[in-house]
Parts: C-alpha cells; structure tokens; sequence
C-alpha cells in the first residue's frame, strides 16, 4: 500500500498510527423509523449502544410539516421510563416544522453513551405528522 500524496509505502505501523488516530473520532449513527404512517404518541423502542460515544447531532424528519415532541431515554437496565429521559427541558419538537436538527443540548443532563446502555424514544405528543425517523449522530469515545 502507499500514501497516496507522496507515492511512499505505508508501513504496518504508519497504517497502525492511521487507524487508531480514526477510531477516536471515527463517527457512529444510530438510524431509526420512529413511524412509517402517522406518528402516535408512546414509547418507539430501544436499541442498545455497542460503544463509548458523545451525541453530536441529533436529526428528526418527517415526510411534512407538523408537531411532535420526543424524548430520548438512556438508562443500563430496561423498561426505560421517564426518569432515564436526557434530554431535560429541552425536548425534540418538532413545531410546525418536517426537519429538527440538534446541534447543542442546552438543558439536556448528558450526551454521554456508554457502551452497553440503551436508548429509548418516547413521543410524548404527536400530530399529523408521518414517515417520523430520527438519526443520532455522535463521537466515539
């Protein structure tokens, strides 16, 4: 193998140096369908992180404008309920909107994942709003 810049081959522990630089800030995104008709309120699911990582983003769409709000929950052991919720006073809405993307977590208690825990989303209200998927977008750490 060589670098591509300079034409020189790429030592085992240059590749090494490459790969482990990579992984402390490679990104992860958990993908999920929170609804593919109309949203309704209720607890979505969970899936459980396989890594250490820090929420960077957080993106909801639906398929057209309308209202909702969602909460994430984290906790180590399920059910997950309302006081495994992180995301504080500020929860995911969606207002009259089809997109919100959360960049900064403002009234959140924590954006820290650890490996091992899940996450829950909980729509709390919902209004005509369909085809609901969210993406969490985070750091590894």
């Amino acid at each position: 193998m060589t670098d591509r810049a300079s034409g020189y081959p790429v030592t085992h522990e240059d590749w090494n140096e490459i790969t482990d630089n990579f992984d402390a800030v490679q990104p992860i995104a958990l993908n999920l369908i929170l609804s593919a008709g109309i949203l309704t309120s209720g607890y979505k699911g969970h899936i459980q992180s396989p890594i250490n990582f820090t929420i960077a983003t957080v993106t909801t769409a639906g398929s057209s404008a309308g209202n909702s709000t969602i909460y994430i929950y984290v906790g180590g052991t399920l059910p997950l309920g309302i006081g495994d919720s992180i995301v504080g006073t500020a929860p995911i809405a969606l207002s009259g909107t089809a997109v919100d993307i959360k960049s900064t977590f403002t009234g959140w208690s924590g954006t820290a994942i650890t490996a091992g825990q899940w996450i829950g989303i909980n729509v709390s209200s919902a209004g005509t709003i369909a085809a609901v998927t969210m993406s969490i977008v985070g750091n590894r750490t």
